[in-house]
């Protein structure tokens, strides 16, 4: 795990180098660490590392999480409408939107909605430091559960180019 994450953090280096565009537009590539807590269902999407991104054209940021451990297995899916994107003071921004998640496990598999609020820090152009936490609402398909609540959060980087 430890290699890919430092393969993905230099192909992340190497392609922001060649692009030096303006932040917060077009494409996005940065890691982070996920937590989940669940407050009433049936499981968690887990914890561990995100890679998230954006791509032209699309106005959603995604990620795709796992973790690994203990004879677990967790994979997550997760994708973000930020209607609101602001500028809050000086390298301060933050973002709402809705989104949605997919969770599979080793012991359940869930989907639904989530909604995250983010602080973004710009302390230097392209590099993006963010933490976010996003109420969810879903339903667990394995074993069947509805309804699910939990919170979703992360704290990582992205570098916008």
């Amino acid at each position: 795990m430890k290699k890919a994450v430092i393969i993905m953090v230099v192909l992340m280096l190497v392609a922001v180098s060649f692009s030096f565009g303006d932040s917060r537009k077009g494409m996005a590539a940065g890691i982070a660490y996920q937590m989940d807590a669940e407050f009433l269902g049936g499981g968690s999407v887990g914890n561990g590392a995100l890679f998230s991104f954006k791509v032209p054209k699309y106005p959603a940021v995604f990620g795709v999480g796992f973790s690994a451990g203990g004879g677990n297995f967790n994979l997550s899916v997760t994708g973000d409408w930020w209607f609101l994107n602001e500028h809050i003071d000086s390298i301060f921004y933050w973002y709402l939107g809705p989104g949605f998640y997919f969770g599979a496990g080793s012991n359940h598999i869930g989907l639904g909605l989530r909604v995250p609020v983010g602080l973004q820090i710009f302390l230097i152009e392209p590099l993006e430091l963010f933490i976010e936490a996003a109420p969810r609402f879903g339903l667990g398909l394995s074993p069947l559960n509805f309804p699910e609540f939990g919170l979703m959060a992360a704290v990582g980087f992205r570098f916008w180019f």
